[in-house]
């Protein structure tokens, strides 16, 4: 049956067609995969068994020349040893003949050859080794003099007739070298023994992936480079095994196995092509297409019989569903025969339950609709709806009674700015207005109204979007809850946030006028302390005297230093320093600043060194205030960096900054830490020494400074592995775009040295090339 909506259905297949086309592609997938496995199987076993004779003919091919390398080794220690002693040429070469020894020479340091005798019956001299081969020969002579008496075997290079040729060198106690010339003919021969199938070869390849042994004459000529070739790869990589590639040789997809020979690195390949094992399973492919064929008939016939037997019932329930949508809601599904299938009748039932059910929804969901209104009407909030024009259409009573005692009929029709009056700018209005405009969805909308009390009251207002079917934006609809008693807390929060930083203003000021009064008297106890320490009028009458003297000018030194500190923190807490921009000439700075930390770094044989970007523009900043940050930094730096360190100070410009940069070897602090550590009286370890010596407000310093002068400052440390503060000023553009990171040049110079005690430090700008390190402050002379 066709129920006909006003739409034009597209054409769609029916069950009874979907099932046969199932059933039939599940039946035949079983049929398939099974003739796919025979035949794979198959496949697999041919395969396992030439992958077991290649690499069995890869294996004993690498044993016969491992066994022809000790061979030839041992003849070339005897050589080497007559080239060394008074024996004859004639003699030398009489054993060059063992083996395909062409020549043997004894070589200098410098290239010299001090003696030469080739492969003859008579031992004559023949032309020696040409400056071409020696230069050929110039890694493996490398390799040879750091490894002195052990034999070394080149890689393969043609000879003085360009043809390919070994060469086995030793470095001689004595500075000389022992080099023979090796033909490969050998190699050739034991290429040439493997071959099988129609196609199937043996290829060997020297140590860097050039042909020694290959069935093509040309490429063994031409000492081929097969590196890039996979297995070839594998076997450079010291590896054993079956691969599948590519050969250009043969043009064709080969199976390889592939071994090495151990001790020089060679390798040994055995391919063949895979259409050859293909050829063997054809015959097997053949009846796989039969049986095939077979199932996929077999298993359609069956499908489609039971597509029919299935379908059935379900179609007998869509014509019943047909007519209940066209108002037959008597409409039930009659049983079927006994032949029909217990979920056909399982079904049918349900269906007839379901229609029973229908109608008892029906009746719950208008009592659902009642419930909901009754519970909506004691909520503590209220449900409203707007149309397109923001005016209230529907508001359900509850007990806060919509919009603070006005009842629906007093805002219908009224749009929530009506409501509000004057009591809110457009600037406010701008989100809901945006929402209604665009139709899109009202979240966390606070707005004020004046209530039927006479007193202003909040809302926020939350609410959805609504479409008709066409999609044409008519209105909202959404909750609405009451935040006057939140607003009136927010408003006391305010006012107690703004009671506390004028009590934190009233600390700092009371913390600056204290430090003022202790700093008077410190003065005096520091000057007389130090009077009678240097024993200013004269003996004290007991060394004990010096000793008190002089602690009480280091904690009294100590103390004046925590009130200067405390003093910075309370001026820019107050707001009460004065910062003066000014034009800062970077290098001089740095330059002062060094001076006065060097002392304290050579005592601790610390190199200081000062790296600056040429050319470096003027810095518009407080010059007070950064020659503090800079020394602070600086004194951090020294403190917690060991003895025998580094302390690199450094400046250069970067996308419109200027970055100045303190980096040390020290301790490090822990990544957790670094939040912490800029904070007043905070350590990253108060346990430790070091940290003792400090009062913990350095970097808290520094960074207000820093902030106060609109600069950011960033620190970068591990355990171990020291630490760099980086500070960032923005610098003054004058009509010119900031150099990017790449335009900027690097800051080169030489490697750092100690800082000695009588000469400044001094600053040399480099343009030196990347390989040279920064240059540092010399030590001055003791």
């Amino acid at each position: 049956m066709t129920i006909s909506t006003g739409k034009v259905q597209p054409r769609r297949l029916a069950l009874h067609h979907i099932l046969f086309i199932g059933f039939t592609i599940i039946s035949t997938l079983p049929v398939f995969f099974l003739a796919t496995w025979a035949q794979k199987s198959a496949q697999n076993r041919e395969m396992a068994i030439v992958e077991d004779k290649h690499l069995l003919f890869a294996t004993n091919i690498a044993s016969r020349l491992e066994d022809y390398v000790a061979d030839t080794e041992n003849l070339f220690r005897v050589l080497a040893q007559s080239m060394l002693t008074d024996l004859p040429s004639s003699q030398i070469s009489e054993l060059l003949q063992g083996i395909d020894f062409n020549h043997i020479c004894l070589i200098a340091p410098d290239g010299t050859q001090l003696k030469h005798v080739e492969k003859n019956a008579l031992g004559e001299v023949r032309p020696e080794i040409t400056p071409d081969q020696l230069t050929r020969l110039g890694p493996e002579l490398l390799l040879a003099g750091s490894k002195v008496g052990e034999i070394i075997f080149s890689r393969v290079l043609p000879d003085e007739n360009g043809a390919p040729s070994l060469f086995m060198i030793r470095a001689e106690n004595n500075g000389n070298y022992t080099v023979a010339n090796l033909s490969t003919g050998y190699l050739s021969e034991v290429g040439k023994s493997v071959a099988f199938g129609k196609k199937g070869h043996a290829v060997i390849v020297d140590q860097t992936g050039q042909v020694l042994a290959h069935p093509n004459p040309a490429w063994r000529n031409s000492m081929e480079d097969l590196s890039k070739i996979k297995p070839v790869a594998l076997m450079l990589a010291g590896k054993t095994g079956i691969t599948t590639f590519f050969s250009p040789f043969i043009q064709a997809e080969m199976i390889a196995a592939y071994t090495t020979v151990p001790r020089i690195g060679w390798g040994v390949m055995i391919p063949q092509p895979l259409s050859e094992l293909q050829e063997e399973t054809g015959e097997l492919h053949l009846a796989a297409i039969f049986i095939t064929l077979f199932g996929i008939i077999a298993a359609a016939m069956t499908s489609w019989w039971l597509a029919r037997y299935l379908t059935l019932p379900v179609q007998s329930v869509v014509k019943a569903a047909g007519e209940i949508r066209a108002g037959h809601h008597d409409t039930r599904v009659p049983a079927f025969s006994s032949l029909a299938s217990r979920e056909a009748d399982e079904l049918i039932a349900a269906f007839n339950s379901m229609i029973e059910e229908i109608e008892k929804v029906e009746l719950q969901l208008k009592q659902s609709e009642q419930r909901f209104r009754d519970y909506a009407s004691s909520a503590s909030d209220w449900f409203w709806e707007i149309d397109s024009q923001g005016r209230l259409i529907w508001e359900i009573d509850s007990k806060q009674a919509g919009n603070w005692g006005l009842n629906f009929n007093d805002v219908k029709g009224r749009t929530r700015e009506e409501l509000a009056g004057d009591l809110m700018s457009d600037e406010q209005w701008r989100p809901y207005r945006k929402a209604l405009a665009e139709g899109s969805e009202i979240k966390g909308f606070e707005y004020c109204y004046l209530g039927k009390d006479g007193v202003v009251h909040h809302a926020e207002v939350d609410g959805k979007p609504l479409f008709d079917s066409e999609g044409k934006y008519i209105g909202h609809r959404g909750a609405a809850s009451d935040i006057t008693a939140r607003k009136q807390i927010e408003e006391k929060l305010q006012q107690a946030l703004a009671e506390a930083e004028r009590t934190s203003e009233a600390k700092s000021e009371f913390l600056a006028t204290m430090s003022h009064e202790f700093r008077t008297p410190l003065n005096a106890i520091l000057g007389f302390s130090e009077m009678i320490h240097t024993r200013y009028f004269g003996p004290l009458g007991s060394d004990k005297y010096g000793d008190y003297a002089r602690h009480i000018h280091e904690s009294g030194a100590h103390l004046l230093a925590l009130i200067n500190d405390i003093l910075d923190i309370a001026s820019v807490e107050a707001g009460k320093r004065t910062l003066l921009r000014e034009d800062i000439d970077i290098k001089v700075l740095f330059s002062k600043c060094l001076s006065t930390i060097e002392k304290s770094a050579e005592e601790r044989d610390i190199a200081l060194s000062l790296n600056l970007q040429e050319p470096l523009p003027l810095l518009q900043a407080d010059t007070r205030s950064l020659t503090q940050i800079t020394l602070n930094l600086l004194s951090n730096a020294v403190k917690f960096t060991n003895r025998g360190g580094s302390i690199a100070l450094s400046a250069r410009v970067c996308n419109g900054q200027m970055r100045l940069s303190v980096q040390d070897t020290g301790i490090g602090v822990a990544s957790e830490m670094i939040p912490v550590i800029t904070e007043p009286f905070a350590q990253a370890n108060s346990n430790s020494p070091r940290a003792r010596q400090g009062n913990g407000l350095g970097l808290y310093i520094v960074k207000s400074l820093v902030e106060a002068q609109g600069g950011e400052m960033t620190i970068e440390s591990a355990l171990g592995k020291g630490t760099t503060i980086t500070i960032l000023f923005p610098l003054e553009q004058e009509g010119e775009q900031p150099p990017s990171r790449d335009d900027v040049p690097e800051i080169i110079g030489e490697r750092p040295r100690s800082v000695r005690a009588n000469r400044s430090p001094q600053v040399k700008q480099t343009k030196t090339p990347p390989e040279k390190h920064p240059k540092a402050v010399p030590k001055k002379q003791k």
